[in-house]
């Protein structure tokens, strides 16, 4: 059942920008050490050149999304939405976190039975932005859970609309944890530390590109997961068959 949204306090730019330096700060180690262990390993400059590729694009996503979510925070401006297939969305951003979740050991699941063919009204790269930030801190953070963690990114149907969001089984995230992380996002090194022991930057982010899209993260379960969603309004186009 989804809970009441919470909205975060207005941050100051230095510390949104320390808060975005740490998140980014760890693909350009793994960078550094993808090339130490080539050296090593002996790999050829062709195995190592693919890896570092897709640690960069994987940064390179990373950047897009908070650039958007910080701007739209601070603009306090509406995104343009469209009748958008919800199922299309999460496949494209399953596929957009596939490489990340596979450098960490986390398995990557998508469930769309309970709204397919559904039609919702959004903003595409806001949302696609959106889910991919949070999803990089329910990667970042069930890693290291069990042997092979998973996340599902689910849609489903509510009373209220199309629910939609991230979820795993070490993510029991209460209304007040959430509240919490907002509030000390860009301030405190470790928010969510109970969940996350990164800056989950990625909430934040989430946070003010659902606010323009008018819609808002909340926490939410899924299939006895805990996690992080929004609700979406359906569109009033006709529904896809």
């Amino acid at each position: 059942m989804l809970q009441p949204s919470i909205s975060g306090d207005e941050l100051s730019i230095s510390a949104l920008v320390g808060s975005v330096a740490e998140d980014l700060k760890l693909p350009l180690m793994q960078i550094a050490r993808k090339v130490e262990l080539g050296y090593l390993e002996g790999k050829s400059a062709e195995e190592t050149l693919s890896d570092l590729d897709g640690i960069a694009s994987d940064a390179l996503k990373l950047m897009d999304s908070y650039s958007l979510g910080l701007e739209l925070g601070e603009r306090q401006q509406l995104l343009e939405l469209e009748p958008l297939s919800i199922q299309a969305v999460l496949y494209d951003t399953a596929q957009e976190m596939d490489s990340m979740a596979k450098r960490y050991g986390v398995e990557l699941e998508l469930n769309t039975t309970g709204a397919r063919h559904q039609l919702i009204m959004a903003n595409k790269t806001g949302l696609r932005a959106a889910l991919l930030s949070l999803g990089s801190v329910f990667i970042e953070s069930t890693a290291t859970t069990s042997p092979r963690p998973t996340i599902t990114l689910a849609a489903y149907k509510t009373a209220q609309g199309i629910a939609s969001g991230i979820y795993s089984q070490t993510a029991d995230i209460s209304p007040g944890a959430l509240a919490l992380a907002c509030r000390l996002s860009g301030r405190a090194r470790q928010p969510l530390s109970n969940y996350s022991t990164g800056s989950a930057m990625g909430i934040y982010v989430a946070n003010n590109i659902l606010q323009a899209m008018s819609a808002k993260l909340r926490t939410s379960r899924f299939r006895h997961q805990g996690g992080l969603g929004m609700v979406l309004l359906p569109s009033r186009q006709l529904q896809l068959v």
